[in-house]
């Protein structure tokens, strides 16, 4: 019985330890989960621009920093600025934002994979990765919150 119950304690640990290894992803995404709730006040310089429709501003927070976009003058979009294709441990440089595309670029390791912003996927090696993506509440005309709960 004493056997029995260390292979059976031994193969607990085993599988415990390789569910911990690396970084936690989800198969379309490797932006990790951190805890995100930001409040943006619009009349602030930093978050001025999202007064107007297409206005965008970045702002720290989230992984890698965190885009905001006032995609009508009513809603918002706010993604996470890591690149969703790579492990944030691998890429430490933020994605950049190309106005005149509409795109989001993950230039790690001389490569260039492009995420859309009104559509935030891209292929990569056979794979479609989304970009992360948090929610943007309207708590009053002048202020926003960014959270991901």
């Amino acid at each position: 019985m004493k056997k029995h119950f260390g292979f059976s304690s031994f193969l607990v640990l085993v599988f415990f330890f390789l569910s911990c290894t690396g970084d936690q992803f989800n198969e379309n995404n490797r932006v990790p989960d951190v805890l995100v709730n930001r409040t943006i006040n619009l009349n602030f310089p930093s978050g001025s621009s999202l007064n107007e429709p297409g206005g965008n501003a970045v702002f720290e927070g989230g992984v890698r920093g965190i885009i905001v976009f006032n995609l009508d003058g009513t809603h918002f979009a706010a993604f996470d600025l890591a690149c969703p294709h790579r492990s944030p441990s691998l890429c430490v440089q933020p994605m950049e934002w190309e106005p005149r595309s509409l795109e989001l670029v993950c230039a790690c390791e001389g490569e260039r994979v492009a995420y859309n912003a009104l559509s935030p996927f891209a292929d990569y090696q056979g794979k479609t990765y989304e970009m992360e993506q948090y929610k943007v509440i309207r708590v009053s005309e002048n202020t926003l919150q960014i959270t991901n709960f």
